[in-house]
C-alpha cells in the first residue's frame, strides 16, 4: 500500500493527509483506530461519517451531528473550525507544515489541542488524548496517552474519502474521533 497525495475541492490537501490506494482501510472508506483496549472505525462516504458512535454530516462550511454521545455543531470558514461539541467550545486554526501536512491549534470540545498530520507522523494532543504515531508505509503506528493511561501499540488508518471535503473538514472529523478516550 502506498500513500497518495490528495487534492481537495476547497484547496490543496497537503501530503499530511495521506490516503491509501489499496486495502489499508476496509473498502477504502473507513477511519480505523486500534488501541490495546478498543477498536474504533467510522465509514466516510460522501458527506457522511457513520459508525455506532459517530453520525456526522459534513459540508463545505460545516460538520454537524453526534460523536460519542455529544452533539456536534461546527462551522468551517477557510482555515478555521469553530462551534460547539457537547456543551464545550471548539476553535481550531489550521497551519500548513513545511514538507507537507497540517497542524491544528486551539480548542476541541473544550480540550486544548495541538496536533499535526504529516507524511511521516500524526502527533500532538487532541483534546483528552496525546498521540505519537509514525507512518510505516501502510498506516500510522505508535502510542497514545488518554487521561494518564499510556497505550501501545496504537494503529491509525485513513481512507481516501476523508480528504474529499477539504482540510478543515478532515481535521475536524479526525479530531472528533481521536480526541475521545
Amino acid at each position: 500500500m502506498r500513500p497518495l497525495l490528495a487534492l481537495s475541492m476547497g484547496g490543496v490537501l497537503t501530503a499530511g493527509l495521506l490516503v491509501w490506494t489499496t486495502a489499508g482501510a476496509a473498502k477504502g472508506q473507513d477511519i480505523f483506530l486500534h488501541t490495546p483496549g478498543e477498536a474504533i472505525s467510522a465509514t466516510v462516504k460522501g458527506d457522511s461519517v457513520a459508525s455506532p458512535d459517530v453520525q456526522l454530516y459534513r459540508s463545505s462550511d460545516a460538520v454537524r451531528g453526534r460523536a460519542f454521545g455529544r452533539v456536534v455543531n461546527l462551522d468551517i470558514e477557510g482555515d478555521q473550525v469553530a462551534g460547539i461539541v457537547g456543551d464545550q467550545p471548539t476553535r481550531l486554526r489550521l497551519n500548513p507544515q513545511a514538507g507537507g501536512g497540517l497542524e491544528a491549534v486551539g480548542m476541541l470540545g473544550g480540550g486544548l489541542s495541538r496536533f499535526k498530520l504529516t507524511p511521516k507522523e500524526f502527533s500532538g494532543t487532541v483534546a483528552a488524548c496525546s498521540y505519537e504515531l509514525r507512518f510505516t508505509g501502510t498506516r500510522y503506528e505508535g502510542s497514545r496517552a488518554c487521561r494518564g493511561k499510556i497505550e501501545a501499540p496504537v494503529y491509525l488508518e485513513l481512507p481516501p474519502t476523508l480528504a474529499e471535503g477539504g482540510d478543515a473538514q478532515a481535521v475536524a472529523t479526525l479530531g472528533l474521533i481521536l480526541g475521545t478516550p
